[in-house]
């Protein structure tokens, strides 16, 4: 049930927290963001997307910051859906195309 994964999530998210674990609290804010998304909150979702890319960055071998690559899959793909709810189906098409692009450059399946 939604209520429990949010709560087990946040309880996560403390722990993470604790042991300063950014990587950690970014794929768990990724995941708190798909919870919100089942639950109807697509605000609080992208909310969470956010946070998941703003601690999935890292310095990328030319110096320059970039993120993680299954946080930034996963972010596309959560805006994608939000907004696909939204009815702007353009829009949710080009988010959901980067995520797989995303997805396939990293081998993430």
């Amino acid at each position: 049930d939604l209520f429990r994964s949010r709560d087990r999530a946040r309880d996560a998210l403390a722990i993470y927290q604790k042991i300063g674990a950014p990587m950690r609290m970014a794929e768990i804010h990724a995941h708190m963001a798909g919870i919100e998304l089942q639950d109807g909150n697509p605000n609080a979702a992208l909310e969470h997307v956010n946070e998941s890319l703003r601690l999935g960055q890292v310095e990328t071998q030319d110096g320059q910051k970039g993120v993680v690559p299954n946080i930034a899959a996963q972010a596309e793909y959560v805006r994608g859906a939000v907004e696909r709810r939204n009815g702007n189906v353009q829009q949710a098409a080009q988010h959901f195309r980067t995520s797989n692009e995303i997805a396939g450059q990293a081998g993430l399946g």
